[in-house]
């Protein structure tokens, strides 16, 4: 009995052993990673371990959550995020749902916008990703 429920914690939509989810099965749940607009990929259901924030020209920087210590919201269009040795400044336009995923760590992802022109108008457009290492090397 217990190991049932066990089983029913570690699986993909709680299924036992003998009915373990298909990658179909966990592709189309809510625990697969979605993109929500084209600057932020979400993690589904689940938390995840780091967030990676993707500049225009290519480079990434992926910083863990634990050493996440201060996520900043101003309503102008800025969030300032502080992990323990880097500061992130991300800058766009209605970033409030970008906010909460920072605070749930549900943020996969983190993408400048790599168009000029704001497409929809209902989603998070990141404009520029700016981020500073606070400790010496």
């Amino acid at each position: 009995m217990i190991d049932e429920h066990l089983d029913k914690l570690r699986r993909p939509g709680g299924r036992p052993v003998a009915e373990a989810a298909t990658p179909d099965q966990i592709a189309q749940s809510s625990v697969a990673p979605q993109w929500f607009g084209p600057c932020l990929r979400l993690a589904g259901d689940v938390q995840s371990p780091a967030v990676v924030f993707r500049q225009r020209d290519g480079k990434r920087l992926a910083l863990t959550y634990s050493y996440l210590s201060a996520v900043r919201y101003d309503p102008q269009g800025v969030i300032e995020i502080e992990f323990v040795g880097n500061q992130v400044r991300v800058d766009g336009v209605r970033l409030y749902p970008v906010f909460e995923a920072l605070v749930f760590q549900r943020a996969l992802e983190l993408v400048e916008n790599t168009n000029e022109f704001d497409e929809d108008g209902s989603v998070p457009l990141v404009k520029t990703i700016v981020s500073v290492s606070t400790t010496e090397h």
